[in-house]
Parts: structure tokens; sequence; C-alpha cells
């Protein structure tokens, strides 16, 4: 049988209607019945190949291109303006060379894990390893969950305080500890979801001992998150991965919406943040839109002004085109923004 993206070719070629295309391929290919999916496959190979085709439309006086369409054009037109895909291609390489170049020069004061991560990313092409066990990744949910700096509490610093340095995954155990002054984060048996849960709840009902709004905030976000994940996880880890696997498959914006839907009951936890998690435990799609990403891309790319969601849409389908992994396009343009960097860095 000839591939998917062969046959809606062909199509295409026979003048094909979007709806017949739709409609054929559905019938082609009954395995993968998935209407989004082959519209995602078509919408593609469309602005690939530069090709328009005719589209009924079920209201006809609504005329006006939706919004994502307009993100996924603009990331196309951006590239054109730039003559080149290569231009932009040869900028990022450039950026992430310099970045390395300085990461192994021992004059420099970086901060120990961004020098990790600049050589182990940049330098050597590596992706983060995926958890295999759910303690390590409720670490990495539980880290990415308390690493938003935004006022009026600042969660990230006041745990860098805290800790000496910034709290991942493999120091957030510790990090908790010194906060609420409970041994019981040390131990990784209580970092199973149904385990962490009873321990947030045994540590609110001592309500005398967290009096100020800060610790509190926190324990709701570790209560949500765990009860969360208790229920996500009762099928397996596996499972989890392969239900995060089918939404990217769907593409940018249903995958902004499923982000929106599993962190909607998540205590100061939004799509950001929950990007920044499956960031980083190996899924290269995503990008975590910060204050230093939203610098630093309208840096790169003059007069952009997007939302969060639409400058995630944006970089997924820039990354498309530059063929680059975004997670890798995501640590360059961070690192790039690194303060301490900041007097080393050649900037075009």
């Amino acid at each position: 049988m000839k591939s998917r993206r062969a046959f809606i070719l062909e199509l295409i070629e026979e003048g094909r209607s979007f709806e017949e295309i739709i409609r054929i391929t559905k019938e082609q290919y009954p395995q993968e019945n998935y209407r989004q999916k082959h519209e995602s496959a078509l919408s593609s190979i469309l602005w690939e190949t530069g090709r328009s085709i005719h589209r009924e439309r079920k209201n006809p006086t609504s005329l006006k291109p939706s919004r994502t369409k307009v993100i996924k054009h603009e990331a196309n037109e951006v590239i054109h303006d730039l003559a080149e895909v290569e231009s932009l291609r040869r900028e990022m390489e450039k950026r992430r060379e310099i970045l390395v170049e300085q990461a192994h020069n021992s004059l420099i004061d970086l901060d120990p894990t961004d020098k990790e991560n600049i050589i182990k990313f940049l330098d050597k092409g590596l992706l983060p390893e995926r958890p295999t066990d759910e303690i390590h990744l409720m670490k990495e949910f539980i880290s990415s969950c308390l690493s938003i700096n935004q006022p009026p509490h600042r969660i990230r610093s006041r745990m860098t305080a805290i800790l000496g340095k910034i709290p991942l995954a493999d120091t957030i155990p510790l990090c908790l500890h010194k906060l609420f002054d409970c041994s019981d984060f040390l131990l990784d048996p209580n970092w199973k979801p149904s385990s962490l849960e009873t321990l947030i709840k045994s540590l609110k009902d001592e309500d005398e001992k967290f009096s100020d709004q800060f610790r509190r905030d926190v324990l709701d976000t570790l209560d949500s998150v765990a009860s969360k994940m208790s229920f996500e996880l009762e099928a397996g880890i596996n499972q989890f991965y392969d239900r995060i696997t089918r939404e990217i498959r769907n593409g940018p914006e249903s995958v902004w919406e499923f982000l929106k839907r599993f962190t909607k009951n998540l205590r100061g936890v939004g799509p950001s943040l929950m990007s920044d998690f499956l960031k980083n435990i190996g899924f290269g799609e995503f990008v975590k839109i910060d204050q230093r990403l939203k610098k630093e891309l309208p840096n790169l790319i003059k007069d952009l002004k997007l939302t969060p969601k639409e400058m995630f849409i944006f970089s997924w389908y820039l990354c498309e085109r530059l063929q680059m992994t975004p997670f890798i396009f995501d640590q360059i343009l961070y690192q790039w923004g690194n303060p301490r960097l900041k007097p080393y860095l050649v900037r075009s």
C-alpha cells in the first residue's frame, strides 16, 4: 500500500476538494480512522508544497481564518522574509557554537547546572532521559510545577535561596525537606503519587506550622499534582507516555488544548509549566514559554508579538521549517538570554 502522504499527493493532483480528500483517505486507511490526523497530514502537505485546494465552508459568511492558521502562516512567512531557511538555521547554529565554547571556558562564572546542560544538550546533542518509574517522574513534575518565578511569591527564587541552587528533580526532595522541616520528602517511596498525596495531607493538617501563605501555596500545588498523577498513572507509566505521544501527533494547536485540560485543576500550574515538565522528560517537541523565551524569540525574529499559546504554536511550526528539535531551539534561546553569559556573547 502507498504511504498516506503519496496517496494524498495523488488526490491533490487530481484536483479533489479538501472534503473529498479527507473522505477518500479515511476509506483507504481505515486503521487510522481519525479525521483530525488526516486533516493535519493534508494541511502539512499543502503548506510544504505551497498548493491550495477548494474547501467547502460550513459558514460561507465567515471568511476570516482562525488565529492558529494565521500563526502557522506567519511561521512560514518569517522564513520567506529571511530569504532562505538556511539564514535562520545558520544563526541558531552560530549561537549554539558560541554557547558551547563559553560553557567550556573555565574563566566564566557559569551556574554548574547551566554548564552541564549546554554541554549535554547543545554540545553532545542529547535529549533528557525519560524516567522509567513514577518516583523519578513525580520529582520531575514537581520541580517543573515549582519553577514559576512570577510575583507575588516568586517560587523559584525562594526555593533557590533555600537550597543554594535551582532545585531540579534530583534536589527537589532536599529543598522541600528544608522548607517544611520534614525528612519524609527524602524517602523515595513517599514520592509515589498516592504516598505523596498522603504525606501532603498530613502536613496540611498541621496548620500552626505553616502560617505563611508561601508554604500553604506550595502545599496546595503539591496536593493537586499528587492527586492528579495518582489518577493518571493508575494504568502505568508507559500508558501515560503513550497518551502524550498520541496527543503530539495531533499537532500543536491540539497539544496546547490538552495542556490546558490537564492542568485545569492544578494549583498554580498552567500549560507552560506542563510543557516544561514534558520537555524535561524527553519529549523534544515541547518548549517552555517562560519570561526568557518571551524576550529572546522577538529578539531573534523582530516585531513578533504573540500570546503564550501563539508562541508555543509558532515555535512548533518554525522548528519544523528549520528541521530543528523544539527542545534544542528552546535551550539555545534560553541560554542566549542567560545573564551570566550575556557579557561574553556576540549578538547578531
